[in-house]
Order: structure tokens, then C-alpha cells, then sequence
């Protein structure tokens, strides 16, 4: 299986629409919090995901191989950086419901893993 940039995109846009799609059912059904908790999971999870695909997938190429090493690494330690920071800003408001944040943020981790599955 190959990565590669219209892939992740799919991905990470599916992921999106099934995050807010799920996020407006927790709105409706409990309150809007639960939702907008879970809606914000979600975003720590795709918003590092465009992130991370737009700068790695800038360079390509064999003879690039270097690079693309390093645009990954660097990428993956951008992501992993904006996630926490999303985090940190996040617990920030006080109408936070944390297990509809945590599901919101496992279930775009998992559905992002699921279409990548499917599409190889």
C-alpha cells in the first residue's frame, strides 16, 4: 500500500464528515456540549492530519529519498506537537464534557485507519 496525497485527503475528509455528521446526533440527543466536545475531538485529530499531509507530501521522488525522510519526520513532529497543543487549548472551556472529546478524537483516529484499510 502505497501513501499518497489524494488518499490521505479522502481520508481525512471522510473522517471529517462522519466526526461532524456524529457530533450533530450527540447535539440533538443530549445537548449541544456533548456534541460540540465531540465535534472538537475530532478537529485535534483531522486538523494535525491536513497538517502533517501538506508538508510531507511536498517532496517526492527517489532521488529525493532524504528528504522525504525528513519531511516525514518533521511532519509527524508538527502533528504531534498542534495535537497537544489542541489539547492543552481544549480543556481550556469549562462546558468541556472530556468523554465526548476522547471518543470524538478516537473515532477520527479510527475511521481515518479504517479507509486507509479499505482503500489499499
Amino acid at each position: 500500500m502505497l501513501l499518497n496525497g489524494p488518499r490521505l485527503l479522502k481520508s481525512v475528509l471522510l473522517s471529517a464528515l462522519f466526526i461532524l455528521c456524529v457530533s450533530l446526533i450527540l447535539a440533538w440527543k443530549f445537548n449541544l456540549n456533548s456534541g460540540m466536545s465531540f465535534l472538537l475531538g475530532g478537529g485535534i485529530s483531522i486538523i494535525p492530519a491536513l497538517l502533517f499531509g501538506k508538508i510531507f507530501f511536498q517532496t517526492t521522488g527517489a532521488r529525493a529519498a532524504k528528504k522525504v525522510l525528513n519531511a516525514f519526520y518533521i511532519a509527524e513532529a508538527i502533528k504531534l506537537l498542534l495535537m497537544g497543543i489542541l489539547f492543552v487549548l481544549t480543556f481550556q472551556w469549562q462546558g468541556l464534557q472530556a468523554a465526548f472529546l476522547f471518543l470524538g478524537f478516537i473515532f477520527a483516529q479510527l475511521v481515518n485507519i479504517l479507509i486507509m484499510l479499505q482503500s489499499s
